[in-house]
């Protein structure tokens, strides 16, 4: 019997190819896009799970209370980790990891790589494993465990087991012998160990001045693991014992608690968390972003589904009632429909499997953090997705076609009587629905596109395109630095700072009407606010000669104003003073309003001071040229070499702080743009089917109309009338959801936005109209024009 069945729908299918080409074309499309994004999914979800431990394994962070609302702090007290081992039962172990920028030689090459310092059990805790050496390399404190990644630069396609490398650190240098080699980790990792991993002992040694039981002394994390993961919150309550030694030694920021976060958890949260050093998860506005793209793709190929099955039986009309005449069973006939269907959605699968392959590392490219592998025998989870896929897809798309074309009865067939299609709400609401999602797709990817415009052309509050930034190593650094520079004309202005706009900001508190008021702090030497053209829109600059670090002068800009509640003019503000890290500032000027942060959310403009700082703290040097920045780079980089040859060049524009603006932009357009064009496709093969079904179903009427003089124009018009109605519904729903997601969901992601307005909304639909004409016009044209005789010799 089944065999029958089979034979029977490849019959079908055979003489139905255009059914069946549009059918799979629009369901492989989706499937194909639905397999990418839920490898993305899972990636995302499955963060930190590579280790065998990670329901048990937490990241201890602390809690800081800041104008009565809670948030996290992701960095730890150093001795923090020695005495929860020893204190608290439930901690089976307790390690530190802490990440230092250093200079590594391996004969006269030099390279500026990361050094995480680790505790001796750290590779006990995580489950890195090594491609050479042995995890106790990192007991031992002459080895070193590099990367994969840093086993290529130094050693290339040799063997790196046993051989020497040199660590420049705090001004001394310090040989090693590699120990391990690790092999490359899942890019779902929050560690970035693409470093080398050494014993924190050796911290010490780097680092003399640092006192290992200072409690002001931090590190980038500090990791537990638990005998039993049910005892986290033991666990953070016994951890409050050390809440006074830690707000004893950090006045500055005191903590409110400690709490454990979960490893595969804490991948999402790192972001979330001041101080957070660690590599974060795609954010889950984005995550979500492609899910929903996903589904609503999928859907729209489910309605075309279900109308062209419906519409294309139309041709089987007397074979169905041919067949419950000589006693065919309703079952037997739904049975047989949804073996056709369920042969093209599997066919749809394999092909939407082979297109997923072609996707994938396209979708690598574009989210270049992301590296994703489509391994169906290997990925049961995949496995298993792609079974409740078809079910659902089965279920949604083949069991109403077959369960409705069923339904006829054979008296009302052979009589003409049957009204195909006619009154289906369901069909009509299927249709409606393909216009709401395709109008809102399109809306959508035109207002992510207006916004990446204006993110990468709005005023910064400085000039972000004339600055080159040069990290630099204190004072010595920066006079070598500066006094060559000074020689190149076309370099205007040289500056130092400890912090950086948009690359390296920090904060400072200060009370104000019984509140602690959190500010952006800018640290910075003399000339810096003129190198990087931040403006002084009221009192003066620091001045060369006359202010130092030590006169305690301050510049607030324009949001502090506000925020203080002052009013301009210099007798109200300049001369005023605020008590900063333990003293009393002097504002001597305002200056404007500048963006420290990116330009996403949390980089709205924030009160900011700005004050000086000895030359021995100067982390970065920065070149101010009018002329072309690419040669004065290379003339830097020139001068560098010659006066710090010991230290790679890490030169940058400062316009790489909208570079990485621009780069998000472009991402976020680019999968836009693609759901938009895949929509208005599936919308467009939905269109056709919609016409194809009310042409058939009134093709005998078409003909009776023109034999009673009915005009070509007024039978198009009829014809139109239903398909405008519903693409007038489409284009109204459409429009409104698109406008409220779109309002909402464009404050999640931007701290500055453009605000919407009509003509997006309005060339959407004309879009929209525009394909729908395109895509239906010719057929319902050629349908009015066909000679009735064509149309009645039946009857």
């Amino acid at each position: 019997m089944l065999k029958n069945y089979i034979k029977v729908a490849v019959r079908n299918l055979i003489r139905n190819k255009p059914y069946v080409f549009i059918n799979v074309l629009g369901l492989s499309v989706a499937i194909a896009i639905c397999v990418v994004i839920y490898l993305n999914y899972s990636h995302s979800v499955d963060s930190n799970r590579e280790h065998e431990n990670y329901r048990e394994t937490f990241k201890v962070n602390g809690t800081w209370i800041l104008n009565g609302d809670p948030e996290g702090v992701g960095i730890a007290p150093m001795p923090l980790t020695t005495m929860i081992k020893n204190d608290i039962g439930a901690i089976k172990d307790a390690v530190r990891y802490h990440v230092k920028g250093e200079v590594v030689k391996r004969g006269d090459d030099v390279f500026r790589e990361d050094v995480a310092y680790v505790d001796d059990t750290f590779l006990e805790v995580f489950d890195f494993s090594l491609r050479e050496g042995s995890k106790d390399a990192i007991k031992n404190p002459g080895q070193i465990i590099i990367s994969r990644q840093m086993a290529i630069r130094f050693f290339n396609d040799e063997p790196a087991l046993g051989k020497e490398i040199r660590i420049l650190s705090n001004g001394k240098e310090f040989l090693y012998t590699v120990g391990g080699v690790l092999n490359e980790l899942p890019t779902n990792s929050t560690f970035d160990l693409d470093a080398a991993l050494i014993s924190i002992e050796t911290y010490f040694n780097h680092y003399p001045e640092t006192e290992r039981n200072n409690w002001a002394e931090w590190v980038d994390g500090v990791f537990v693991q638990l005998h039993n993961a049910a005892d986290k919150e033991l666990v953070e309550q016994q951890l409050a014992a050390y809440l006074p030694q830690q707000n004893d030694a950090n006045e500055q920021m005191p903590y409110a608690g400690f709490y454990l976060d979960r490893i595969d958890e804490w991948a999402h949260n790192e972001k979330y968390l001041r101080y957070g050093n660690f590599r974060s998860g795609m954010a889950s506005s984005a995550l979500w972003g492609l899910n929903s793209s996903a589904i609503l793709i999928l859907l729209l190929s489910c309605f075309n589904f279900t109308n062209t099955s419906i519409s294309f039986s139309n041709r089987r009309l007397k074979e169905i009632g041919i067949r419950k005449v000589f006693g065919g069973m309703r079952s037997q006939l739904i049975t047989q429909f949804l073996i056709e269907n369920l042969m093209l959605i599997l066919t749809a699968l394999v092909i939407g499997l082979v297109l997923a392959e072609m996707l994938v590392p396209a979708f690598n490219d574009l989210f270049w953090f992301v590296r994703l592998e489509l391994d169906l025998l290997g990925n049961f989870k995949l496995l298993a997705f792609l079974i409740v896929l078809m079910l659902l897809v089965a279920a949604f798309s083949a069991i109403y076609p077959a369960i409705y074309v069923s339904s006829f009865k054979p008296v009302n067939i052979f009589q003409g009587n049957v009204k195909f299609g006619s009154g289906n709400m369901f069909l009509r609401v299927l249709i409606a629905g393909q216009f709401i999602i395709t109008v809102y797709n399109i809306f959508a990817s035109i207002v992510f596109y207006q916004n990446g415009k204006y993110q990468t052309t709005m005023d910064q509050g400085y000039d972000i395109h004339q600055s080159i930034v040069v990290p630099i190593d204190g004072e010595r650094d920066f006079i070598k630095l500066k006094n060559n520079l000074s020689q190149n004309p076309e370099i205007s202005s040289i500056a130092g700072s400890r912090t950086q706009i948009a690359f390296s900001t920090d904060f400072a508190t200060f009370e104000h009407k019984e509140n602690e008021q959190e500010v952006g702090w800018l640290q910075i030497g003399h000339d810096y606010l003129r190198t990087m053209g931040i403006d002084i829109v009221q009192g003066r600059d620091f001045e060369d000669g006359v202010d130092n670090y030590l006169s305690k002068k301050l510049i607030i800009n324009e949001q502090l104003v506000k925020d203080l509640g002052w009013e301009y003019g210099e007798e109200t503000v300049l001369g005023r003073r605020l008590f900063l890290d333990s003293a009393y500032y002097t504002v001597v000027g305002i200056a404007r309003n500048f963006h420290e942060k990116l330009l996403f959310k949390g980089g709205d403009i924030r009160p900011a001071i700005i004050t000086l700082t000895p030359p021995e703290n100067f982390r970065y040097l920065t070149v101010r040229s009018e002329s072309d920045l690419t040669r004065v780079n290379d003339k830097v980089k020139e001068q560098w070499a010659q006066v710090i040859p010991d230290i790679p060049y890490t030169g940058y524009y400062q316009s790489r702080a909208i570079e990485v603006v621009e780069d998000t932009n472009y991402i976020i357009d680019r999968v836009n743009w693609f759901v938009a064009v895949i929509s208005i496709m599936l919308s467009a093969i939905g269109l056709y089917t919609l016409v194809s079904l009310n042409v058939i179903k009134r093709i005998k009427e078409i003909g009776i109309r023109k034999v009673l003089g009915a005009s070509v124009l007024s039978i198009v018009q009829l014809l139109n009338r239903n398909f405008a109605g519903l693409l007038l519904i489409g284009a109204v729903l459409g429009s409104f959801s698109g406008y409220l997601v779109m309002d909402w969901l464009l404050d999640i992601i931007y701290a500055y936005r453009l605000p919407l307005n009509l003509w997006p909304l309005l060339f959407s639909v004309l879009l929209l109209v525009v394909v729908a004409a395109t895509t239906v016009g010719a057929k319902v044209y050629n349908a009015a024009k066909v000679n009735p005789v064509d149309h009645l010799r039946n009857e």
